[in-house]
């Protein structure tokens, strides 16, 4: 079957035109199923020759507009796309020093990071642990513990000493 797509509607969905004594009629009719949506508006033809003549109406001089849309697409670095809900905090306890505090996500050279911190209200030692219990920040014993992570290729990152962790969740726990 012979078709015909558009980006738009057909304002006018038939046309007559005469050919050497006859007039032929091509009427587009709208698809549904048998075309994948993305191709527009599609139409069959349906072609008719006719012996008698059809009065056609005289063709008129047509104005076309032409309008441009610009579209603009902006694309994040993958070490921009990282957000806080991909990182787990898990409160280690009731005390204000057993809860993860952040300031939320921040962009450092187009790139997000995010500051994690462990601090105790009383003075005792803090202890940060990422991933269920598989280690964290070394920092000795100290009241407050902190962990700056950066977003790479879309996952949170943790690097002390050479040695990088991808992060999913972090606890506070007081000593």
């Amino acid at each position: 079957m012979d078709y015909l797509c558009c980006l738009s509607p057909l304002s006018q969905r038939s046309l007559n035109f005469g050919l050497l004594g006859w007039t032929i009629a091509i009427s587009f009719i709208p698809l549904n199923n048998c075309v994948a949506k993305d191709m527009g508006y599609c139409y069959c033809s349906v072609v008719k020759i006719v012996t008698a003549v059809i009065p056609v109406a005289p063709i008129l001089a047509t104005t076309t507009t032409t309008t441009t849309t610009t579209t603009t697409t902006t694309t994040l670095a993958a070490c921009a796309t990282c957000t806080e809900s991909q990182i787990t905090f898990v409160s280690g306890g009731t005390q204000p020093g057993d809860i993860p505090m952040t300031n939320g996500v921040v962009t450092v050279n187009g790139c997000a990071q995010i500051t994690v911190t462990c601090a105790s209200t009383n003075g005792n030692d803090v202890l940060m642990t990422f991933n269920n219990g598989q280690g964290g920040p070394t920092s000795g014993t100290t009241a407050t513990v902190s962990a700056t992570l950066n977003c790479v290729n879309g996952a949170w990152q943790f690097q002390q000493s050479g040695v990088t962790e991808t992060i999913t969740s972090i606890e506070c726990m007081q000593a």
